[in-house]
């Protein structure tokens, strides 16, 4: 007899599909409301909630596709969790630019496809969110020398 070990993604597919999903929407848009008051709160206050929120809400709204408030989440609880990286890199890229070189690749881009006479219903595109950057960064092990400058 062999033992079984649960993954976290299968664990969390199961709890969902034991559970009413509107609770969990509602769970979810009070996590993100509370999020957004966070500063109302003491600092030594902030930091559990925001870890609970990054290790559990985030990755939920993201298994139920609410990407919009998974990137929300995620940039809110970095923006408490490491104050000091949000602020550099917030500064490096303002939310403007970012969205101008998004329109900017979709123009390109269309032309490109218009050109090649290929025929495109709907396109989109998103900036990339601070936390996500933020973790890119980790992982290419180009934060600490982005920072210190």
């Amino acid at each position: 007899m062999t033992s079984h070990v649960l993954e976290p993604d299968y664990l969390q597919t199961l709890l969902l599909a034991m559970v009413d999903v509107r609770a969990v929407f509602i769970k979810l848009a009070h996590r993100l409301h509370t999020m957004r008051t966070l500063t109302s709160l003491p600092p030594p206050q902030q930091q559990p909630i925001a870890n609970e929120t990054l290790e559990i809400f985030a990755p939920l709204a993201s298994r139920l596709g609410i990407c919009s408030w998974k990137a929300e989440l995620e940039d809110l609880c970095f923006m408490h969790l490491y104050p000091r990286e949000h602020k550099k890199i917030e500064d490096e890229l303002s939310k403007n630019s970012r969205e101008f070189y998004v329109m900017s690749a979709l123009k390109k881009l269309d032309d490109a496809l218009r050109k090649a006479r290929v025929c495109v219903h709907d396109l989109s595109g998103r900036s990339k969110s601070l936390y996500s950057i933020y973790t890119k960064m980790l992982r290419y092990k180009i934060l600490k020398t982005k920072l210190d400058r």
